[in-house]
């Protein structure tokens, strides 16, 4: 093997859930372009009756598709698990892998102070991989779920530049005890410190301490409150 190809490491993870977890999908697959088609309209009557009160046009007042990203949360309704149940080859409720990259990077952000690499996201983005594309949900003896356990519906309160706003969101849900397996693969070249103080991260130490965080931390929607909270082990 040439000494210029790359190492990696490999690990084989299976996290079991402490909390339950709930989904993270909006079950409405058209939800942005709706809720931007309602934003156009409701903007275009504004326009409309302004026009009218004054005699003269008036530029739409449409936001900008970052301030619509921003509030779209607001009314995305219902969140859902993947599920490929009841299609060919379909097994059941699935989690992509970029949820899972995403949480790595996330927790990593956070504990920069403890392992000293510095801007981790874009780091992981190039060096840490997850394996398979569909990680599917399993009981706490190998079966896998088909569908949720139950809804959970919650308040949001929020602050918008049209002052604070209350709104409800459900979304799926599944106990406590379920479980999903699944592999990460990392370039083993991480370092903390730049040009002669650089040093190199032990990716054994650095995955570890990603993987303990998500058991104050969680996983899915409303981490925050801790849903999604997990232990693990590493089948390796």
């Amino acid at each position: 093997m040439s000494d210029d190809i790359p190492k990696t490491v490999t690990y084989k993870i299976r996290a079991t859930f402490l909390e339950p977890v709930l989904g993270t999908a909006p079950a409405n697959k058209e939800v942005y372009t709706n809720f931007i088609a309602s934003k156009k309209a409701a903007a275009e009557e504004i326009r409309r009756k302004a026009a009218e009160r004054t005699g003269a046009p008036t530029e739409p007042v449409v936001g900008t598709e970052v301030e619509e990203l921003e509030t779209i949360s607001e009314t995305a309704g219902l969140t859902v698990f993947h599920s490929d149940y009841g299609q060919p080859g379909g097994k059941g409720l699935f989690f992509y892998n970029y949820l899972i990259k995403g949480f790595f990077k996330e927790a990593a952000e956070a504990l920069v102070p403890v392992h000293g690499v510095k801007q981790p996201r874009s780091k992981l983005d190039n060096l840490l991989f997850v394996y398979p594309r569909r990680i599917y949900l399993t009981d706490e003896i190998g079966g896998l779920l088909t569908k949720a356990d139950a809804k959970f519906e919650r308040p949001l309160r929020a602050m918008t530049m049209q002052g604070p706003r209350i709104s409800l969101a459900c979304s799926e849900m599944v106990n406590a005890g379920r479980v999903i397996d699944f592999e990460i693969k990392m370039y083993d070249f991480l370092q903390k410190g730049f040009g002669k103080e650089a040093k190199k991260v032990d990716p054994d130490s650095f995955l570890r301490m990603i993987l303990d965080y998500g058991r104050d931390k969680g996983f899915g929607q409303w981490r925050s409150a801790s849903f999604g909270s997990f232990t693990y082990e590493i089948l390796k």
